[in-house]
């Protein structure tokens, strides 16, 4: 993103700062360089799927044909487990049979640090309506191997596919609904639900809880209506 290839600019130009100021290096030579996009919003917006529309996405791909190389069922699974759990397209890749412990109370999956973001090994927690669904799927699945082959960069392509066959708009005012917006729904309703900051952050796996509630929970008006709503109308209370 814009954001990050400014924060990356910004480390290099403190190194050569660093190393001209300790006599490592004649001069600073990226004095002059300029930090391109360090004000600018990230290019990409995305809205936070809604119940309805993830609802609609799932059984418009469930019903759908083959395409992508994936079967109607296995675009659904996909969805399913991306906005249930909130990992990315490559994370969701990495997945095997073996990554999944449905016997565990909670039920959990797990990510190879090799595939995670923050690269260490992530265990995300599964609710039992997912486990319900996953638990028959997984079965058939061969050990060692990925529970979804997903298309890579086209996965892009795959999503927006079943979302014209659902009637869902992938652009709106409130921004695009790409794969990585069901990560914005997964997080968006884990605050909606009451969950604290802190397991808020811990289920995004952000370094920050700024990231986590600052640019991936988006509020919907029916939660900001309800938290007005339960607010005391000042003076009316008897005396």
């Amino acid at each position: 993103s814009v954001a990050s290839v400014a924060h990356y600019q910004r480390a290099i130009k403190a190194f050569s700062r660093w190393a001209w100021r300790d006599g490592r290096s004649v001069d600073d030579c990226l004095a002059g360089l300029r930090i391109r996009g360090a004000d600018t919003d990230p290019q990409v917006v995305r809205r936070a799927p809604t119940e309805a529309e993830l609802v609609a996405l799932i059984h418009a791909a469930e019903r759908g044909p083959v395409h992508h190389g994936l079967t109607g069922h296995e675009r659904a699974q996909a969805y399913r487990l991306a906005s249930g759990t909130g990992l990315r397209v490559s994370e969701l890749k990495s997945l095997t049979p073996e990554s999944f412990d449905l016997s565990s109370t909670p039920a959990t999956v797990t990510v190879a640090a090799a595939y995670s973001k923050r690269r260490r090994t992530d265990t995300q927690p599964l609710s039992s309506a997912l486990v319900a669904v996953l638990s028959p799927w997984l079965a058939s699945k061969a050990p060692g191997e990925p529970v979804l082959r997903l298309p890579g960069r086209r996965s892009a392509e795959m999503l927006r596919a079943d979302l014209a066959a659902a009637g869902v708009p992938y652009t709106t005012s409130a921004g695009r609904f790409d794969f990585h917006a069901q990560r914005h729904g997964f997080i968006s309703e884990l605050v909606a639900g009451g969950a604290s900051v802190k397991t808020c952050q811990e289920l995004a796996r952000h370094s920050t809880p700024t990231l986590t509630i600052g640019r991936y929970a988006k509020a919907r008006l029916a939660d900001v209506a309800a938290a007005v709503e339960a607010l005391p109308v000042v003076g009316t209370a008897a005396a």
